[in-house]
């Protein structure tokens, strides 16, 4: 709605102009409704028993009021612009067993989705490493597994693989792994060594399974739920994020690996055990965080199969902050991973072509360099994770500490490198002219105007919209630095371990290469709100297109 004074749009529902304070008048050739509450004591869309208070379904959502031509000198209201009224918001009246109900059938199909894409991923990967093993070792792991059995005259069993696809699965959920081994020998003395080891590793891509899976479960979910009201959408989401948790919880106590191997020849004796395993309550959060959000994500666009979380600003206050929040993270990560698979596949194809690999004596490295579509990708999309956490001043740091060592080497991209403890100055001058010579300071600087420009879009888009209070802008980079320090928390990688070697102690050591996920937060909430607020400034200098 447009104000007759001064031009400018305002929400459907405003009775002032928002500029000048116009009053602003209804076109008289809208239908004017007045609502009207049901008499009827049960849901018309699930059967539950409704009370008189209630203005939506405690169990479904489905509101319980109507509207009717109104009569003179009642209230008026368009039902277009109805205020959303949250009532009783109590968690019995987001999950209820119609709820389950309705949301069982879309969690298990997303979870089975899930299983597919990952098996087809592993599957290729798989053969692919399998490849290079025999390029490199000129023989297939379970060959050169029978000729070592013939030779000491011991039946062993075959290793298997020490990745294998349950651990793929858990990899896309972001779940990390923990490996246990143990041996005993008396192959030259009698020794005794037992060791622990954590990593925490995640290729980015493989995010993608599980999200496509659960927005098309969130699609199916809303065929046989189609009331459109955010407890609606809450409701069946946590319900589908509840199911999906539980079988992925479950799907967990059988991931991982095991192996056993005992020889006893000829008075020698080699015990050894290796073991992997997951961690209970991070497979049941995260697999509710994910299977919730995405979910979610999908029953939102199942809406117009056009839009996702712009529907927000039609259904729950400070909606549209929430939806330029979220759509500025998307698109800054976004328009980051193509442009660096495109440079990466581009120097690839070049060096490829200037023959600059020949004298590297690496297995398997022509057989990566045919393939330079997925091999950029991949490295593309996982460098641009660490990048776009790097965009928002936020330094990388490389810690190493074992054998009672430590050194750190940290860059930022406005700073450059520092470095602590035992890192050595030639280091750092070997990076810095790498950085130099090749350009790569002045494009990562460069790179920071994709989230700035963002950001000032965002800020314009609010103000146009009449939602650029100080309250908008804080929900608004709240939901920009949520997501950027999630980011910066998933790509990050540590490797945490433990040795105990008879009649030599403990040795402990611990490896890093990550962005602080709190800095992350922080300096991205900072530089929303203010990047955003100029933005929003700037919509009163430029001039309104919309007169």
């Amino acid at each position: 709605m447009y104000c007759k004074t001064c031009g400018e749009s305002n929400p459907d529902w405003s009775n002032y102009c928002s500029h000048d304070g116009t009053a602003l008048s209804k076109p008289q050739s809208l239908q004017q409704l007045q609502v009207v509450r049901q008499d009827a004591t049960f849901c018309s869309d699930c059967g539950a028993e409704t009370k008189g208070a209630d203005n939506y379904c405690i169990s479904c959502g489905h509101t319980l009021l109507k509207f009717e031509k109104a009569t003179e000198g009642k209230l008026l209201v368009q039902p277009a612009s109805t205020p959303i009224q949250f009532g009783s918001f109590s968690f019995s009246s987001l999950l209820s067993k119609n709820v389950l109900k309705k949301a069982l059938i879309p969690a298990i199909t997303a979870f089975l989705l899930m299983l597919v894409l990952n098996y087809i991923s592993y599957v290729s990967i798989n053969n692919f490493y399998e490849e290079l093993f025999k390029e490199s070792m000129m023989d297939s792991p379970l060959s050169l597994l029978e000729d070592f059995s013939e030779g000491t005259d011991t039946t062993i069993k075959p290793l298997g693989n020490l990745f294998g696809f349950t651990d793929s699965v858990m990899l896309s959920h972001i779940i990390s792994p923990s490996y246990e081994a143990q041996m005993e020998s008396n192959f030259i003395s009698d020794e005794t060594f037992t060791g622990k080891l954590s990593v925490h590793f995640t290729y980015i891509l493989f995010m993608v399974f599980p999200m496509l899976a659960l927005c098309i479960g969130g699609i199916l979910y809303r065929r046989k739920n189609t009331t459109i009201s955010i407890q609606s959408f809450l409701s069946g989401a946590i319900g589908i994020g509840l199911i999906y948790s539980i079988l992925l919880t479950v799907f967990s106590l059988f991931s991982g690996f095991n192996y056993d191997f005992q020889m006893n020849d000829e008075g020698t004796n080699i015990k050894f055990n290796i073991d992997t395993s997951y961690s209970f309550f991070a497979a049941i959060f995260k697999g509710f965080m994910m299977g919730a959000v995405f979910s979610l994500l999908g029953m939102l666009f199942s809406i117009n199969f056009r839009q996702m979380t712009k529907h927000l600003e039609n259904l729950i206050p400070y909606g549209g902050a929430i939806h330029q929040g979220f759509a500025s993270f998307t698109r800054g990560f976004l328009t980051l991973s193509v442009i660096m698979v495109i440079i990466l596949a581009s120097k690839l194809n070049e060096w490829k072509s200037n023959f600059i690999f020949e004298w590297i004596d690496v297995p398997g490295l022509s057989q990566l360099l045919e393939k330079t579509t997925v091999f950029a990708t991949y490295i593309g999309i996982q460098l641009s994770s660490i990048l776009y956490s790097m965009l928002h001043f936020a330094p990388l740091s490389l810690k190493v500490d074992a054998e009672g060592e430590s050194g750190e080497i940290g860059y930022s991209i406005f700073s450059g490198f520092h470095y602590s403890g035992s890192a050595l100055n030639e280091d750092m001058s070997g990076l810095e002219y790498f950085l130099s010579f090749t350009n790569l300071d002045l494009y990562l600087k460069l790179a920071v105007l994709i989230p700035v420009l963002l950001l000032l879009f965002a800020g314009y888009s609010l103000a146009k919209s009449n939602q650029a209070s100080f309250q908008s802008l804080a929900v608004f980079s709240l939901v920009y630095s949520l997501f950027t320090a999630t980011l910066a928390a998933a790509c990050a990688i540590h490797i945490e371990g433990m040795m105990d070697i008879m009649d030599e102690g403990k040795t402990a050591f611990n490896f890093s290469l990550a962005v602080s996920t709190i800095r992350v937060f922080i300096s991205s909430f900072l530089l929303a709100y203010v990047i955003g607020f100029i933005g929003s400034y700037l919509s009163k200098l430029l001039p309104n297109t919309s007169k």
